[in-house]
């Protein structure tokens, strides 16, 4: 990750390694306000679209009931101010 603060700017890799309690032909991840470069699932491009706060990701294969997978996620973009007050 890298941040700017003078810019307001990050640029960052998120990446998730998870196992698949369930067929997945497709599956959601949050995600507001950042541009995604490139997103992927086990090193193959994969489609998504935006849906409010969630990712829809659409991977080239569906993913088998227990099998791990990968998601490698590139995005950039100004952070809007967070509030930490409860």
């Amino acid at each position: 990750m890298t941040v700017d603060p003078t810019k307001n700017l990050l640029d960052a890799i998120a990446t998730i390694r998870a196992t698949a309690t369930q067929t997945l032909s497709r599956f959601n991840l949050d995600l507001l306000g950042l541009a995604i470069q490139t997103l992927k699932v086990n090193g193959v491009d994969a489609p998504f679209a935006r849906d409010g706060r969630e990712l829809v990701i659409t991977p080239a294969a569906t993913i088998a009931a227990g099998e791990p997978f990968t998601i490698t996620v590139l995005y950039v973009g100004s952070p809007e101010p967070r509030s930490t007050k409860a």
